[in-house]
């Protein structure tokens, strides 16, 4: 269930950064959408970088989940 926070949490930072960059266009007076840019190999290179991210990040909460359950106080 933690790795799936993980994933949601990748989903937003996505959505922030495209609403960012749409701002910083829209701010600099470049266009919102270029169409040369949207092509496979990018949206390729998107799926892989959110699927990197998403597994180096659960490999950090596991290792964190861990520790904390060997570290933990028993009464």
């Amino acid at each position: 269930m933690l790795a799936v926070g993980v994933g949601v949490g990748l989903v937003v930072i996505m959505i922030a950064g495209v609403i960012g960059g749409m701002a910083v266009s829209a701010i600099t007076g470049n266009p919102l959408y270029v169409s040369g840019v949207f092509t496979g190999d990018f949206l390729a290179t998107l799926v892989k970088g959110f699927f990197t991210a998403w597994y180096i990040s659960a490999f950090y909460l596991l290792i964190a989940y861990a520790f904390a359950l060997i570290s933990a106080r028993r009464p």
